[in-house]
């Protein structure tokens, strides 16, 4: 394994184990969020604000490290339509994310904003999946 397998390796491991904290940590500070409807104290609060914090250093790893992989791919020249057109669809699942996340952007009529966020976050996972099977699936150069 060279250099840039090693790291291709690393940025998918980083990846992968982002995604998994960044769900996880963000269904358990949902958990914490809908306990304090009910009377609840200070602990309760730095809970929720502990694991909300957790959510967002391991979003900052899944961005760097997507973007690593995007560059990265994006310089296979053996990449197909089928791939480039699943690509597209998955980078406007991941703007309509961070609309939901940094921009504070509400949907418009009665949808659940965390609902479709979540919604958004499987369709994105489901999209990576399809991803790497397409460019695993590639015939390799001699």
């Amino acid at each position: 394994m060279n250099l840039a397998d090693g790291l291709r390796f690393l940025m998918r491991g980083l990846h992968i184990g982002a995604m998994a904290v960044w769900i996880g940590s963000g269904l358990l500070y949902l958990l914490a969020r809908s306990l304090l409807r009910a009377p609840a104290g200070p602990a309760w609060s730095a809970f929720a604000q502990a694991w909300g914090a957790q959510a967002r250093r391991a979003l900052g790893v899944l961005v760097a490290s997507g973007v690593y992989l995007l560059l990265d791919r994006l310089t296979d020249t053996r990449l197909g339509l089928a791939y480039l057109g699943v690509l597209a669809v998955k980078l406007a699942v991941v703007a309509a994310l961070a609309g939901l996340l940094l921009f504070r952007v509400t949907p418009p009529g009665r949808i659940d904003s965390t609902r479709l966020l979540w919604g958004l976050a499987a369709t994105a996972g489901v999209l990576g999946v399809l991803l790497t099977v397409l460019y695993e699936g590639m015939p390799r150069g001699p």
